[in-house]
């Protein structure tokens, strides 16, 4: 017993060791690339997923960019037909606190934030100051089923049609 005991222990220790060091190999990365955890998923037609793929790329912002849902403040807008982008830090040491109870400005880098509000009030200012506005109100079939999906609407329906 004290062997399995002992075992047991010596592996919490490998693995909290092997934690750190992929915490510490993660904040050298983002030290060397400002950018590296840059999203924007777009809610919204394809064009507008080419549009801000090529505006990033043109302004030298490292974005991924794909039509995707992201669960956020802006999921009711699309789920109402209102093109939306969710902007966002995936995976960026700090970024793992978020909506919970360590979610406090101590993990927050300025830096960080600083490079984001960049990126997204330059593709902002672009859309807003655009001669004719790029998007259109369409929103894809496989977003609204994701949507769907996601807001557990088949579901909600199944349960109102129920009777006890």
């Amino acid at each position: 017993e004290r062997y399995i005991m002992s075992k047991l222990g010596s592996s919490k220790r490998t693995q909290k060791k092997a934690a750190k060091a992929r915490e510490k190999e993660a904040n050298e990365k983002a030290k060397t690339n400002k950018y590296r955890y840059e999203k924007a998923y777009v809610m919204a037609e394809q064009n507008l997923v080419g549009y801000a793929d090529y505006f990033f790329k043109s302004k030298g912002y490292p974005v991924k960019v794909e039509s995707n849902i992201y669960s956020s403040d802006s999921i009711p807008f699309t789920d109402n037909k209102v093109p939306a982008i969710n902007f966002a830090r995936i995976g960026t040491p700090g970024g793992i606190y978020i909506h919970e109870r360590n979610d406090v400005i101590k993990y927050v880098s300025a830096d960080k934030l600083l490079n984001t509000t960049k990126y997204v009030l330059d593709f902002s200012l672009q859309l807003i100051n655009a001669v004719a506005f790029p998007v259109s109100d369409e929103i894809p079939t496989e977003i609204t089923e994701k949507i769907d999906k996601y807001l557990f609407k088949k579901e909600l329906e199944g349960a109102k049609n129920t009777t006890i």
